[in-house]
């Protein structure tokens, strides 16, 4: 029974998505647009939420790590042709433009979510969040660089 539902839940998930991309790209968005929409749609963000007893229905709980793993999989080959349709030559002509937008990608969401730890790191303690000494395995006695306990 559960392969039955992988089955029809893969498919429900591929035709959706196709569906989206080809919406999406009737209205002048890109293909992806539409399947990432779908994807967004399907999942537990909106279906989950909306309605859960058909998102259940529809995605049971056990066939999860199977539909996780078959996402994965998908990545990784979706970034591989990525990987292997990029033109070098087009890159080395925007080399300055990739860089930035690179460093600007990993800069910015690091600098705010750096600043909000500081800024409700009460709020995150109160919450559960382990406190601000590093983990104990970065001081072990064995380490050749031994650290002490600081509070912040």
């Amino acid at each position: 029974m559960l392969i039955t539902h992988f089955v029809g839940a893969s498919a429900l998930i591929l035709v959706a998505a196709h569906s989206g991309g080809w919406l999406a790209r009737r209205l002048g968005q890109p293909y992806i647009v539409g399947q990432l929409a779908t994807g967004i749609a399907l999942g537990p963000s909106l279906l989950g939420s909306t309605a859960p007893t058909v998102y259940e229905a529809l995605f049971p709980a056990a066939i999860g790590p199977a539909l996780t793993g078959l996402a994965q999989f998908s990545l990784v080959v979706f970034l591989f042709a990525v990987g292997y349709e990029l033109d070098l030559k087009v890159l080395g002509v925007r080399a300055r433009s990739s860089v930035t937008v690179a460093l600007a990608s990993f800069a910015v969401p690091m600098a705010v979510g750096s600043g909000c730890a500081l800024l409700f790191r009460g709020t995150l303690h109160d919450l559960g969040m382990p406190g601000t000494s590093p983990p104990p395995w970065w001081s072990s006695p064995g380490s050749p660089w031994p650290l002490r306990r600081y509070r912040c």
